[in-house]
């Protein structure tokens, strides 16, 4: 990965330099930037809106390193450069894996992940987004990579022309995803080696490969391995885990559920988790997780009740399912005091 430099002879860097920041040419989650220079004494509007991490590496006891660390924590105050860190600080990630109750639908832009970011952690912590809505729980793990995934025999052509796949869990069940191109915790991901993407369009899923190539015959079964299993799974310092709702129905199973739950925190390789219950699921269904994760249980269906009881108060509603931006900013605020209760985060 090519670092871009900041040159000894800048002093100013204001509303300068955005494009080495930005960072739009590139797969890397990471953006790196070497400020060679001493003197940089303004920075202001240096740097441009984005989802990726930027550490920037400067020296210390320098007028640069001064005016760069006294300007973040105005950065994130004002929400604007969060992602934009010095090199070799401590940053702790949470994977917050789940469906549209994650992803924030209804919620007017906003998800308990993001208020729980600009709101309640400090600058580093880093809550990731990783909630696709209407998945069910095996397509979450799926994505995660705590249940494996494969498909069946199909030929990939040497052009980039969608071709339709057939996936199964480890269970023999179909994975219903509806995950498309954009999504970064299951795309760019890869059959038998070959890079491309996995979307639905009108309940068929595609494969598309990034770049034309040999044509290749992918035999029945081959896994699926997904970009959240090559960058976040294993990174991150700590798992949420909010999935299950879409199982919900005739033939819902709260032990397959947690089975699968259980296979996604076996793959993070860490013991740093929260499950969050579910929101309409009853008492019974609740009750089993709790006594299944103990102190890692989250009911958060009082805290969203009028009364006191679990039901969900239409006042933090936006339809039948979802929350409001007042009923996700409750979740943010339950998530934040187990995150601290469980010793994940300081106060």
């Amino acid at each position: 990965m090519c670092v871009p430099e900041i040159p000894e002879s800048v002093n100013s860097m204001y509303a300068t330099f955005r494009a080495a920041f930005r960072g739009e040419n590139t797969d890397e989650d990471i953006i790196k930037v070497k400020i060679l220079s001493n003197n940089v004494s303004n920075m202001e509007d240096c740097f441009t809106l984005t989802q990726k991490r930027v550490e920037i590496s400067i020296n210390n006891n320098t007028t640069t390193y001064n005016t760069v660390n006294s300007q973040i924590d105005n950065w994130n105050s004002l929400n604007v450069y969060n992602n934009v860190y010095l090199e070799g600080e401590k940053i702790i990630d949470i994977a917050c894996w789940g469906d549209s109750l994650t992803g924030g639908t209804g919620g007017n832009g906003t998800s308990y992940v993001s208020i729980l970011k600009e709101n309640f952690v400090g600058r580093l912590v880093n809550p990731i987004q990783m909630g696709i809505g209407g998945e069910k729980a095996n397509a979450i793990a799926m994505r995660q990579g705590g249940l494996k995934t494969y498909v069946e025999s199909f030929t990939i052509p040497n052009d980039t022309i969608p071709v339709e796949i057939v996936l199964k869990d480890e269970y023999g069940n179909l994975v219903d995803t509806l995950a498309i191109e954009e999504t970064t915790s299951l795309n760019p991901c890869y059959i038998e080696g070959i890079k491309g993407s996995i979307y639905n369009s009108n309940g068929t899923i595609y494969f598309k490969r990034s770049t034309s190539g040999q044509e290749k015959t992918i035999e029945n079964n081959s896994q699926i391995i997904t970009n959240s299993m090559v960058k976040y799974s294993k990174n991150a310092e700590v798992n949420i885990i909010w999935s299950g709702q879409n199982d919900s129905g005739s033939d819902f199973d709260i032990q397959q559920i947690i089975n699968i739950q259980k296979k996604m925190i076996e793959y993070s390789g860490n013991d740093n988790y929260i499950i969050i219950g579910l929101l309409y699921a009853g008492d019974e269904v609740n009750n089993a997780m709790e006594a299944e994760y103990g102190e890692h249980f989250l009911d958060v269906r009082q805290a969203l009740s009028a009364d006191g009881s679990n039901t969900v108060s239409t006042d933090y509603k936006s339809d039948a399912v979802h929350l409001n931006a007042d009923g996700y900013t409750i979740v943010a605020e339950q998530a934040y005091n187990k995150l601290i209760s469980l010793g994940y985060i300081e106060e």
